[in-house]
């Protein structure tokens, strides 16, 4: 959507600090153990995922709607002698390739309709990462439901991959003001 670019065009020209601070730690803690390979950073915005992983030997493909968050992903990989593949994409019209990524990861960026294509864009044996947001209904508004994910909703839509880890924390104001889901899960060698 166009209003959707502005938007995350404009958040990428102020520098927001959490879009183009480090890594995410879940992804940091997990990375060892995941497979190595052809990498795909949804909403990759800045890039600090994409260029992580590409500092890490992976092959990766960053995807987002926002060409200033492109840029300075690309500027980034450019300075540390990485090269990732970017791409500005309106991930809602966006049809992923199939049994392609050994790893795909998905931070603060909820589209059920490409959800449900993760999996099969994955290779056997591929894993996939996802990070986002829990809705609360004690603590969000109902339309919140639409960018957040929904009690046991990860689990779920996912639970024809094998799940490692799957983790729902709910807000703890002060420290932790919203609700958290968090989630590994490999594509089985079989099937």
């Amino acid at each position: 959507m166009r209003t959707d670019r502005w938007q995350w065009d404009e958040k990428h020209a102020a520098g927001v600090p959490e879009l183009a601070g480090p890594p995410l730690a879940y992804l940091v803690a997990w990375t060892p153990l995941l497979p190595k390979g052809r990498a795909l950073d949804l909403a990759a915005g800045c890039g600090r995922h994409a260029v992580f992983l590409a500092q890490r030997g992976y092959r990766v493909d960053a995807l987002d709607i926002s060409h200033v968050g492109l840029t300075r992903l690309i500027r980034q990989a450019d300075a540390r002698g990485l090269s990732v593949r970017a791409a500005v994409v309106d991930l809602d019209d966006l049809m992923l390739p199939w049994a392609t990524y050994d790893l795909i990861v998905n931070t603060y960026y909820l589209n059920r309709p490409l959800l449900a294509q993760l999996p099969r864009a994955l290779v056997p044996g591929g894993a996939l990462l996802v990070e986002t947001r829990l809705y609360d209904p004690a603590r969000d508004r109902p339309d919140a439901i639409a960018r957040r994910a929904g009690p046991g909703e990860l689990a779920r839509v996912f639970s024809d991959l094998d799940i490692a880890h799957y983790e729902e924390t709910p807000a703890a104001p002060p420290h932790r003001t919203r609700g958290l889901c968090r989630m590994v899960a490999f594509r089985p060698i079989r099937a």
